[in-house]
């Protein structure tokens, strides 16, 4: 397997599970906009994964920026969209999807495994 198709496989789930959790709670009315600045805050542990993950957003969102341009990667914007729209995980996975796609010529394919 290519890691460029690794990294579509994680784009995918990094889509689909994030979704499949919202969307439910969303159109039932369960979860409101309040919810989202108040409930990742209610708890210190909740508190620390929320924390953590803007944190890593910002990482993800410097990185694929910078390395978008540096690279001239074909439309780097839309995963930084993406960070806002779905998440960083998938944002981060079809990033790094586009940067294997625009080194392809250059690198050809890596390996995930020895074989």
């Amino acid at each position: 397997m290519k890691l460029k198709h690794l990294y579509l496989i994680l784009f995918i789930l990094g889509v689909i599970l994030p979704l499949a959790a919202f969307m439910p709670a969303y159109f039932d009315g369960t979860v409101t906009m309040k919810d989202f600045f108040t409930v990742p805050f209610a708890h210190p542990a909740s508190a620390f994964l929320t924390y953590d993950l803007l944190v890593a957003a910002a990482v993800a969102l410097v990185f694929m920026i910078i390395e978008g341009r540096r690279l001239k990667i074909k439309n780097y914007w839309l995963p930084v969209i993406l960070v806002f729209l779905i998440g960083t995980g998938a944002a981060l996975s079809f990033f790094l999807y586009l940067r294997e796609v625009g080194l392809s010529p250059a690198v050809k394919s890596l390996p995930i495994s020895n074989k």
